[in-house]
């Protein structure tokens, strides 16, 4: 599997694969390829853990840092800027944004203010990546032998807890910060260490791992198949259509022109639309509804307050943008 130089030699392979999954999303739209990031990051944890495990065998822990980081901002930093040079003078991209994405903090800057469109929007990747390299190498080189095990299961488990947290308040945060990501970061470094003590662990256990795997395939596909709130993509219609209310604490969406011409009129219609909108809303766990009627409109009026609206005291406004 290794050459003399401890060289993976299908490594290169996995991560041929990992690109074209994100290339092919981004470039041509083939759905779900965009879980090529995720293989990036996986490998990264594994590398990452890989060579730190040897610098630890090898090294004192000072020595150790000083190699680690030396190689990390060789290869890196160089490539980086020289990419963000060349976007900065040929988009029209505001020289403000400049420090997020030179200080490798793109991520945050997106949670916070939205991505960017362009060629800085898939820049978050490499700022997980860069700020995971300012933490791990810490634990891994000083943490005692007993409690790496344990560093490594927490970083795996610390990130699902992070996203059912985040979830409720920015999709771009579960999607783009370091802490929602490093369960893939960290099973990495658990194959990293795993492989590291026990060559043929990983080889004996080939099975599980593939029985493991096609039933995260089917719950995934179940989950897209049954759910519509199920979310495959951030940008997918549901997150495009709905708002988030921290007043109503959940989903919220907007009834927007419900008009009926008047040959149908008093029939009905009206009453089993907006009841239609309200089932529909309820089976996709939107906590409340929005709509808004013409002053004087009073048969509309007398409808939806028949349907549960109610008046908010609340004076509607809109600013039209170019």
């Amino acid at each position: 599997m290794t050459t003399s130089s401890s060289r993976i030699d299908q490594f290169d392979g996995l991560r041929a694969l990992a690109f074209l999954g994100v290339f092919a999303f981004h470039a041509v739209g083939i759905p779900y390829t965009w879980m090529g990031v995720d293989q990036f990051f996986v490998l990264s944890g594994y590398l990452i853990t890989r060579n730190l495990l040897g610098l630890r065998r090898d090294a004192r822990p000072r020595r150790a840092m000083a190699v680690f980081y030396y190689r990390r901002a060789l290869r890196i930093i160089p490539p980086y800027y020289v990419a963000l040079l060349a976007i900065f003078l040929l988009e029209p991209v505001p020289m403000s944004e400049a420090p997020w994405y030179f200080a490798f903090a793109s991520n945050v800057r997106d949670t916070l203010y939205g991505p960017l469109k362009g060629q800085l929007l898939a820049m978050w990747s490499i700022a997980v990546e860069e700020q995971f390299y300012l933490l791990w190498p810490w634990l891994i080189l000083l943490l005692p032998e007993r409690r790496l095990r344990i560093a490594i299961v927490a970083a795996i488990l610390i990130a699902p807890l992070a996203r059912g947290i985040l979830a409720p308040i920015s999709s771009d945060a579960v999607y783009r910060l370091t802490i929602s990501r490093t369960d893939f970061l960290g099973l990495g470094a658990l194959i990293a260490w795993i492989d590291l003590h026990d060559v043929t662990w990983l080889a004996r256990h080939r099975k599980h791992f593939l029985a493991g795997g096609g039933m995260a395939a089917g719950v995934f596909t179940a989950l897209s198949l049954a759910l519509p709130t199920f979310e495959l993509e951030q940008h997918s219609t549901l997150y495009s259509t709905l708002g988030f209310s921290l007043e109503y604490g959940g989903h919220d969406d907007f009834v927007d022109d419900l008009y009926l011409v008047s040959e149908v009129r008093g029939r009905g219609l009206g009453r089993e639309l907006i009841q239609f909108a309200i089932n529909e809303a309820a089976k996709l766990g939107i906590r409340t509804l929005h709509l808004e009627v013409e002053a004087g409109n009073d048969r509309a009026s007398a409808l939806y307050r028949k349907a549960g609206f109610r008046e908010t005291g609340r004076a509607l406004m809109r600013l039209p943008l170019p």
